[in-house]
């Protein structure tokens, strides 16, 4: 089964599990599990990157409060 189209579909916790699969199949699976695993595990990272940078981008930049104005010191007449 052909996994590269499902993964736009796929939620951030359902592709992290892929992911860990696919990094562990790389290490310790049979030769045509490590072949699947090398061609997926960048078009994972890929779009998880892609995930990331979307919500930065969606994030508005947190903008410093102003410096509230300092109190003048009281004078006390003599």
């Amino acid at each position: 089964m052909d996994m590269l189209p499902k993964l736009p579909s796929m939620t951030d916790d359902a592709l992290k599990t892929l992911q860990s699969n696919a990094e562990r199949l790389e290490r310790e699976g049979n030769p045509s599990q490590r072949a699947a695993a090398v061609t997926l595990l960048p078009a994972i990272r890929a779009t998880q990157e892609a995930r990331r940078a979307a919500i930065l981008l969606a994030t508005p930049p947190k903008t410093r409060a102003k410096a509230k104005p300092k109190a003048k010191a009281a004078v006390t007449p003599e």
